[in-house]
C-alpha cells in the first residue's frame, strides 16, 4: 500500500441504492480507503461501512413507481435523520451523488 503524508479524512457518501450508482462510490470508497481515508455511507439516520441495495423483482412500471415513491421517502427521513448523523460521525468531506435530492 502506497503510504500518503497527509492526514487521514473522515469521508461521507451519499448515493441512491441504485447498481450502478453504488458500484461507483464503493470503488471510489475502496480507493479512498486504500489511501488511509475513513469512508462511510449515510443511509437514512444510520452511517454505515458499506453501500446498502435492497432487492427488487417486480415488473418494470411497478418497480418505476416503487422507485418514485421509495426515493421521495428517502430523501424525507435523509432530510429529516440525516443532520443528526452527519453531527455524530463528523466528517471532513461529503460526497453526494448527483442524483441524490437531499
Amino acid at each position: 500500500m502506497v503510504q500518503y503524508d497527509r492526514l487521514a479524512a473522515r469521508i461521507l457518501m451519499i448515493c441512491p441504492p441504485y447498481p450502478s450508482h453504488r458500484q461507483a462510490f464503493a470503488a471510489l470508497a475502496e480507493e479512498l480507503r486504500a489511501r488511509g481515508h475513513h469512508v462511510r455511507f449515510l443511509a437514512g439516520d444510520t452511517v454505515r461501512s458499506r453501500p446498502c441495495l435492497p432487492p427488487d423483482s417486480r415488473p418494470h412500471s411497478a418497480r418505476l413507481r416503487g422507485e418514485i415513491a421509495a426515493g421521495a421517502a428517502r430523501t424525507q427521513m435523509l432530510c429529516r435523520l440525516g443532520p443528526a448523523a452527519i453531527a455524530a460521525y463528523r466528517p471532513d468531506l461529503i460526497l453526494g451523488d448527483q442524483t441524490e435530492p437531499a
